[in-house]
């Protein structure tokens, strides 16, 4: 890994950390509309949707936070290119055999999730934005 490398994968690592208090928001937003469904407001369709956008939500704060750690440690040479590959695939979390990817390609891919937890919380407010002046 050379120093461009290197400071990509830390930069992308350090953005990812610094999207956990959107896994916050996304958690709150969907506890309040597990309350409302608890609760039997008039509102279910939209608390429904704000759940399921919130689950979508669960998971792309575990595989964030999961690759904001990894890009962290592959930065600061605590884990290589080759044992971090390796060790997904027994894990399960990727495919055998998946073709070896450039650190650019990885960062822009994590980045992604990051959007895609951010869309799922803008999701969550326009919901509850939405039930809001409904009442």
């Amino acid at each position: 890994m050379n120093e461009d490398e290197r400071l990509e994968t830390l930069i992308t690592g350090r953005l990812l950390g610094a999207g956990k208090p959107l896994g916050w928001l996304s958690m709150g937003l969907t506890l309040a509309a597990v309350v409302c469904l608890l609760v039997g407001t008039a509102w279910t369709p939209v608390s429904l949707g704000m759940v399921v956008a919130g689950m979508a939500g669960s998971y792309l704060v575990v595989r964030v936070g999961l690759d904001a750690k990894l890009f962290v440690d592959v930065s600061e040479a605590r884990l290589s290119a080759q044992a971090l590959d390796e060790a997904m695939a027994r894990l399960g979390l990727v495919p055998h055999g998946r073709k070896a990817r450039s650190w650019t390609e990885r960062c822009r891919s994590a980045r992604r999730l990051l959007v895609r937890l951010a869309a799922t919380v803008v999701l969550q407010c326009v919901l509850a934005a939405a039930a809001a002046w409904r009442a």
